[in-house]
């Protein structure tokens, strides 16, 4: 079950950031996923994502994918040293990823958006952990 709630707010996070909203909103939902969730089958997901958000944006093919992998593996390698299930943790995460994401594919007022992604994240981190509905 929570594999296709998972996929239904992937696909639809892909819809939005491709029409409607400037933020790596893809990129909340897998880094909050994987927060919650802490399973390998998150970086197929976040290969996919990205291939399918490159070729909808008209962008080189690869570079959101290894975006998004690097990111999770990051996460994926820290998470004995840091205590990643809170939301102190979500939100610098949150505000750093999104950060680079937005400085390395070129996008205007970066703080900005950066500080948005970090609300954003803490709260899908907030309603999805008090509500356990991807649990």
């Amino acid at each position: 079950m929570k594999y296709i709630v998972f996929s239904i707010l992937l696909l639809i996070g892909i819809l939005l950031e491709v029409t409607v909203i400037q933020i790596p909103l893809v990129l909340l939902i897998l880094l909050v996923g994987f927060i919650l969730f802490q399973d390998e089958w998150l970086f197929f997901a976040g290969l996919i994502a990205g291939l399918l958000l490159d070729a909808l944006r008209l962008q080189t093919i690869g570079m959101t994918s290894l975006y998004y992998i690097t990111v999770l593996l990051l996460i994926f390698l820290y998470k004995r040293r840091f205590e990643i299930k809170t939301v102190p943790f979500v939100f610098f995460a949150s505000i750093l990823c999104s950060f680079f994401y937005l400085l390395l594919f070129g996008s205007l007022s970066i703080l900005l958006q950066s500080l948005v992604s970090g609300i954003f994240g803490i709260g899908g981190f907030t309603l999805f952990k008090k509500t356990a509905v991807l649990y």
